[in-house]
């Protein structure tokens, strides 16, 4: 036979059938995602391969992963195995078992331990199911709309944008399709995948987005819609978010190693003012007129020294807390801005004890009782501030009340030598911590608390308003109906987008409120220590006050 012959039709083989090439393509490409656990001998049986309960029917993409719960995509086995989130899908709860363990769902095509689907089944599967899941559509609880949203490792989505419907309540989640629901169509079916689905609504939208933006952050500095939702604190600041997987990135963002981000002026403002307190502390205190007098008591120069070291310990502690605020660790975040707090806390209960000194040290019983009150109200407050809800941004108002509150333990002390000298006797004792110190806070407060100059911005458009933290708990929904307002791929642009100074773009990364009330901090730590200076000059060496 000539080679070159062409062969006859009969030896001319068809292609693979769709059978053969998709159980090939799916037996190598999906392998189970879940890491090997013990097997539960109450339900699990070497010899029975029969299960109890529908449990799992996902083995595609991750959606959520918790510590006690994973949430994985159902695909359909038409168009070739290919993500048709139209025609049908679903979101289980899966357990931690053997990586080997995949249960039959009804319909869904996964056969027993193969961990594959098999495709004549799962067409016939599922086109009987849909036909039959028509009539369980609805639930007691309302129905999302769809929106269309892309996905990544942990967003839940709807790949098509047809109309589907995905319940959650606080604590569990009915995930249904208006034509598919799930491979369970009888009401014990779904009561059992139900109860399987068990979903922490809290946790799943604040881990939402996280995946991506910690991609993301390996490149680049985010947006402010680009992070998650525990990361979100000033809406007005939406440029120059680090979102770093490493402190020594963090480090290094201090001399702005990846690019100026939006901390880094108010890293500076404070470093700058914790060496020129070093230098208070080392120079010029010991060189004052009140260092060297031998009027002056011994512990009123020791508590000049407790208030520099507390001024320098909040200074520290806000530089720490805004090198390393950038971390993708949401516990540690926590953690480090409570270190920030407690700063705070420690400088005010630290200005409180010079000004009780100076104005109640002849009244040791008086004395006594003022310091021990402001220790431990001070002591009281570092408790506070390792709670979670005082780092919330709604938490932001009671923490200006508190750190009020503990500033005005120092008035007591006063009303005291009012009624023991004189109001005028008082007031100018007084007068320089008011003049030098306070009034500085008192501004710093001012911007602290009403976002200015930022909230005028006009270069971009910002939220009128922020999720609660009651609604990230309960709410489902604005990851999903609303996730194309809150997770923006970019910011809205406002009427004057150029950059000029007029759109106040530039408050992204200076001149924001939150870097004036660390300008105005530094300035009321200074002006506290020369008010102290001053009140105990008049105090003791000029015998102004008796």
């Amino acid at each position: 036979m000539d080679p070159s012959a062409p062969l006859p039709p009969l030896l001319l083989l068809p292609p693979l059938p769709p059978l053969v090439s998709y159980y090939t393509r799916r037996r190598t490409a999906r392998r189970p995602l879940l890491p090997p656990a013990p097997r539960d001998p109450k339900n699990f049986s070497e010899k029975k391969k029969k299960r109890s309960r529908p449990e799992i029917f996902c083995q595609t993409h991750w959606i959520y992963r918790g510590p006690r719960t994973a949430i994985w995509s159902w695909e359909s086995v038409e168009s070739g195995g290919r993500a048709d989130m139209s025609e049908s899908g679903a979101f289980a709860r899966i357990r931690r078992r053997g990586a080997g363990m995949v249960r039959r769902v009804p319909g869904s095509g996964i056969i027993g331990n193969n961990k594959c689907y098999n495709y004549l089944v799962g067409v016939w599967g599922s086109r009987r199911l849909r036909k039959r899941g028509r009539k369980v559509v609805r639930d007691t609880q309302p129905v999302l709309e769809s929106s269309d949203s892309f996905s990544d490792t942990s967003t839940l989505v709807n790949s098509s944008g047809s109309s589907r419907s995905s319940t959650f309540g606080a604590s569990t989640a009915t995930l249904l399709d208006d034509e598919w629901v799930g491979g369970c169509v009888e009401s014990k079916e779904l009561r059992a995948v139900e109860e399987e689905v068990c979903v922490d609504v809290r946790e799943f939208v604040r881990a939402f987005n996280h995946t991506r933006a910690h991609e993301l952050g390996r490149e680049r500095h985010l947006h402010y819609y680009q992070l998650p939702f525990p990361w979100r604190e000033n809406r007005y600041i939406i440029h120059g978010y680090r979102f770093y997987d490493s402190h020594a990135k963090s480090l290094l963002s201090v001399v702005n190693w990846y690019g100026w981000h939006n901390e880094t002026w108010n890293i500076w403002t404070h470093l700058a003012g914790a060496g020129y307190l070093v230098y208070l502390g080392a120079r010029d205190f010991p060189r004052s007129e009140v260092w060297r007098s031998a009027e002056v008591p011994l512990p009123a120069k020791l508590v000049v020294y407790v208030f520099l070291a507390a001024g320098l310990k909040c200074m520290c502690a806000s530089v720490f807390w805004h090198t390393f605020n950038g971390t993708c660790c949401l516990q540690l975040r926590s953690r480090f801005a409570c270190v920030d707090y407690t700063g705070i806390t420690v400088l005010i209960t630290a200005s409180v004890l010079t000004t009780e000194f100076a104005t109640s040290y002849e009244s040791r019983w008086s004395l006594c009782c003022y310091l021990a009150a402001s220790s431990v109200l001070g002591a009281l407050g570092v408790v506070m501030n390792w709670s979670p809800k005082f780092d919330r941004p709604e938490a932001r108002p009671l923490r200006i009340k508190f750190f009020v509150l503990l500033a005005a333990m120092g008035a007591l002390s006063f009303v005291q030598l009012v009624v023991r000298t004189s109001w005028r006797h008082a007031a100018r004792l007084i007068a320089p911590v008011t003049t030098k110190s306070v009034v500085w806070y008192l501004i710093g407060v001012f911007f602290y608390g009403s976002f200015i100059p930022e909230r005028f911005r006009s270069d971009v458009v910002v939220d009128a308003a922020i999720p609660t933290e009651l609604e990230l708990s309960t709410n489902v929904e604005i990851v999903t109906k609303h996730r194309h307002v809150h997770f923006r791929e970019r910011p809205t642009e406002g009427p004057y987008k150029k950059r000029c100074l007029r759109s106040l773009w530039w408050v992204d990364y200076f001149g924001c409120s939150h870097s004036l009330w660390h300008l105005f901090v530094v300035l009321g730590v200074v002006g506290h220590y020369t008010a102290i200076l001053e009140m105990f000059g008049k105090r003791w060496i000029a015998q102004d006050i008796i």
